[in-house]
């Protein structure tokens, strides 16, 4: 499975919208987004799209983004605040 990650503003700041498979060249490209993003003032917002996956190897990287996080799945919510456990 690939991602596509959609790109929007905001009157805070600017939102990526994942759709498909987080997996390491997925989060390296959030990683980049995100800090181009923090560097022009903008706040940035990660949302987990209804179907997005999240490999359990990026986990721990995901959480750590400087960035906000929303997921549309309860499952994948809990799966990240469940802290690596």
């Amino acid at each position: 499975m690939t991602h596509r990650i959609e790109v929007s503003t905001e009157d805070r700041g600017v939102v990526f919208e994942v759709h498909g498979l987080v997996d390491p060249p997925a989060l390296a490209n959030l990683e980049a987004s995100i800090a181009f993003v923090r560097q022009s003032g903008a706040a940035p917002k990660v949302v987990l799209r209804p179907g997005a996956e999240v490999e359990r190897s990026c986990l721990d990287r995901l959480r750590a983004l400087d960035a906000e996080i929303v997921t549309e799945s309860p499952f994948l919510a809990a799966w990240l605040a469940a802290d690596g456990k």
